[in-house]
């Protein structure tokens, strides 16, 4: 993986499992301002990001759908690995503080 592939956009599947971690990552973001959002949203985030525990799990995937080939080496895909990373970083020190 020497260089991006843009010629992919995203892969459905690994933005799909980025998706808990976004989540997690978003929720922590909002309690951290002084923004008033509503209550729908709010819960929709706690229940989406109840699962990032299961991001580094979730990463495993990714990486190996990029190594194998099944999806590109795009930024968007490295993008989603990365908040992915985040998200399982942040669950998982929550869990052991």
């Amino acid at each position: 993986m020497a260089y991006l592939d843009d010629r992919k956009s995203v892969s459905v599947w690994i933005a799909a499992l980025s998706i808990p971690a976004i989540a997690l990552v978003g929720k922590e973001l909002l309690s951290t301002t002084a923004v008033d959002v509503p209550v729908d949203v709010q819960s929709v985030l706690e229940t989406v990001s109840s699962v990032a525990w299961i991001s580094p799990f979730f990463l495993l995937i990714q990486v190996g759908m990029i190594a194998r080939g099944t999806a590109g080496a795009s930024w968007q895909n490295l993008l989603c690995l990365l908040l992915t990373l985040v998200g399982a970083v942040m669950a998982w020190s929550a869990r052991f503080a």
